[in-house]
């Protein structure tokens, strides 16, 4: 049972989400200038973080508020996603069109690129609608009050520095999601297990964002561990985007081909295409093959190195003051480095054994 949260939890939690709210909306006037792209993926990040912040200091607020609150957050995500993986594939496209050297590829590539941008276009009011929903809606205007009720209240009492509660509750969190990423653990040794793959995916970007909740109370300490859970979030994220792009690449082929039989009663202008879809297919497959050998060389390698003991040391060492220690107090480092609740580690699959 985690431990009953405190006022110094509560002042974390407010800021957390106001700081969250405060990045979401600051993309604002970008989003909807649309000539770049970076202001909606800086919002669909601040939107999962926020949603990340209401899961881990959801004991701090009403919880009906809670459930109304992440539905509204999730529900602009799913608008902002949406685009958002638009852009991504739309620069992947026109990087390699630009670095073609077999012009036999080129219309068919330049033709997808275009068909890609259209959809992105089409996506745009959506967004749109997303962020006019939410800004008239109540649920921004209710976590603001409800942090700025929860902040007024922890400074009346003169609530400082971090309490134990708020370390306890930290390595909980943080434990917890660790634990959810590892039993991923032996679905990297099937490249195919595509599901699970995504599964995992989400697994780590949850273990990323509670770290970073938390990051300020460890003093620099978590920075190495979350660059590594960084990093492997980014290449399981590579890994489903091929994923994904294999699939609708398949889908627009067999669309494009429908709508030139629906026009032209024969597909003979699909021929001039075929070339450049195809090498875009391949181009996924390798890129798939690429970034799951690195994903799984990446985690044999941290693994070995000790990543997630050293995690188990760095939050059990910082979990064990006294409930009599100053607030924010460090307490010795454990005999060995070691410590925490992670749990032994979890057997390796075959892939990894010695050979």
């Amino acid at each position: 049972m985690p431990p009953p949260i405190d006022q110094s939890y509560r002042i974390l939690a407010a800021r957390s989400v106001r700081r969250q709210i405060k990045q979401l909306t600051a993309q604002i006037e970008g989003i909807q200038k649309a000539d770049d792209a970076e202001p909606l993926h800086r919002a669909r990040v601040a939107s999962r973080r926020l949603r990340q912040a209401l899961d881990v200091f959801e004991d701090c607020f009403a919880k009906e508020r809670v459930v109304f609150w992440r539905k509204e957050i999730r529900r602009l995500g799913r608008g902002l996603g949406k685009a958002r993986d638009r852009d991504v594939q739309i620069a992947w496209i026109a990087d390699w069109l630009a670095r073609l050297d077999d012009r036999r590829c080129v219309p068919g590539v330049a033709a997808i690129l275009v068909r890609c941008q259209r959809k992105r276009d089409r996506l745009q009011p959506d967004v749109l609608r997303s962020l006019r929903r939410l800004l008239a809606g109540r649920a921004l205007h209710e976590m603001l009050a409800a942090t700025k009720k929860l902040i007024a209240s922890a400074e009346a009492t003169n609530a400082a520095g971090h309490s134990p509660v708020v370390f306890e509750r930290a390595e909980g969190h943080i434990a917890e999601r660790a634990r959810a990423l590892r039993a991923f653990e032996p679905c990297l040794a099937r490249s195919d297990d595509v599901e699970r793959h995504h599964a995992m995916r989400i697994a780590a970007k949850r273990l990323r964002y509670t770290m970073e909740l938390f990051r300020p109370l460890y003093e620099g300490e978590l920075d190495r561990v979350l660059e590594a859970v960084k990093q492997v979030q980014s290449l399981l994220g590579d890994v489903h985007d091929s994923d994904v792009w294999q699939a609708q690449l398949d889908k627009m082929f067999q669309k494009e081909s429908k709508r030139l039989l629906r026009h032209y009663r024969h597909s003979g202008p699909l021929a001039a295409m075929a070339p450049g879809l195809e090498f875009l297919k391949s181009e996924c497959q390798r890129r798939r093959q690429l970034r799951f050998a690195s994903l799984v060389e990446f985690w044999r390698e941290q693994t070995e190195a000790g990543l997630w003991d050293e995690l188990a040391g760095i939050i059990g060492r910082w979990e064990r003051p006294s409930r009599g220690a100053p607030p924010g107090s460090r307490p010795p480092a454990a005999q060995g480095g070691k410590g925490g609740s992670l749990s032994p580690p979890l057997p390796a699959p075959r892939i990894f054994e010695a050979g």
